[in-house]
């Protein structure tokens, strides 16, 4: 396990893409479908990691597994975030983004157990027209993101040893994201369309899952920004995806009204991840060449068995 340095850290929404490459970067790896309450707890050195279930709006059952285990660190990667789902579904979106985070971050401070939990750039209306700090003011503008802001108002209320990371346009291995749907468009379309007024910095998980392992291990808190650098819009991240997979397909510029969504999306969503740099020494490299990684490595192997009990 390559935690050195730090007790046992305990990871939840482990089925989805961040918190299967956080347990990657903790040498660790999940094969198949697993339970949506599962969580791991990845000891120091060679011992075997642990997996338990957990549901996080059990406030009972949280505060007991947290008090037999005392991890050092948990890494809070579970989240709703079927962004147009959670319009038909407000009170999901707020038991899970909100309600199970208040429970989270209350175990863990009674405990004295630090937490790192993420959050999104959708916290912001998108009309500052630059990269918004951590000093700006959220405005949400969907059910997804009011439950995510009041998700971090949770966890800086209930917890004083804490890390938010808000992240944007996240895509990674193991979970069908943007990345592959526009590839499985460009199988089946002649054309496609992308908004053009829609601007924002594609995010590898692979790359903020090690953002949050040095998080883990170092003593740095509070909020933080944390994207790959550079910004395009939706058009032009479409055009390089395509581009780096070697499909010659024409790309229609339409205005994002086009879709129809049933949730409001930030125009332009840009994070300053300048604290995060000062903080740690982490620049995050850009945008295109962990697109680039992404797609390169698509065809490989992403499965290894770990071995729990």
């Amino acid at each position: 396990m390559q935690v050195a340095g730090m007790g046992s850290v305990q990871v939840f929404g482990v089925q989805g893409m961040l918190g299967s490459a956080v347990l990657r970067k903790l040498g660790c790896e999940i094969e198949g479908e697993i339970d949506p309450f599962t969580v791991i707890t990845v000891p120091p050195g060679d011992e075997r990691p642990g997996l338990g279930l957990v549901d996080l709006g059990d406030g009972e059952a949280l505060a007991s597994n947290l008090d037999a285990v005392r991890p050092s660190c948990v890494i809070n990667c579970a989240a709703i975030t079927d962004v147009d789902g959670c319009e038909s579904r407000p009170g999901m979106a707020f038991l899970v983004n909100r309600d199970a985070v208040r429970n989270l971050a209350r175990s863990c401070a009674a405990l004295g157990v630090r937490l790192i939990h993420i959050s999104t750039d959708f916290v912001f209306d998108g009309e500052k027209g630059e990269p918004y700090t951590e000093d700006d003011a959220p405005n949400p503008q969907s059910v997804y993101a009011r439950s995510k802001y009041e998700g971090e108002l949770a966890v800086a209320e209930e917890c004083e040893n804490y890390e938010i990371v808000r992240t944007a346009w996240l895509y990674g291995l193991g979970k069908r994201n943007f990345v592959e749907r526009v590839l499985e468009m460009a199988a089946d379309r002649e054309r496609l369309m992308g908004a053009c007024d829609e601007t924002g910095s594609p995010t590898y998980a692979e790359d903020v899952a090690d953002v949050l392992v040095k998080l883990a291990r170092g003593d740095a808190t509070g909020l933080y920004h944390c994207t790959n650098a550079g910004s395009c819009t939706r058009l032009e991240w479409i055009e390089e995806i395509l581009r780096l997979a070697g499909i010659e397909k024409p790309v229609d510029p339409v205005p994002a009204s086009t879709f129809k969504l049933p949730a409001a999306r930030p125009s332009h969503s840009v994070l300053d991840c300048s604290k995060l740099k000062a903080a740690i020494g982490v620049e995050m490299r850009p945008w295109r060449d962990a697109l680039a990684d992404y797609v390169g490595s698509r065809g490989g192997t992403f499965k290894q068995s770990l071995d729990v009990k």
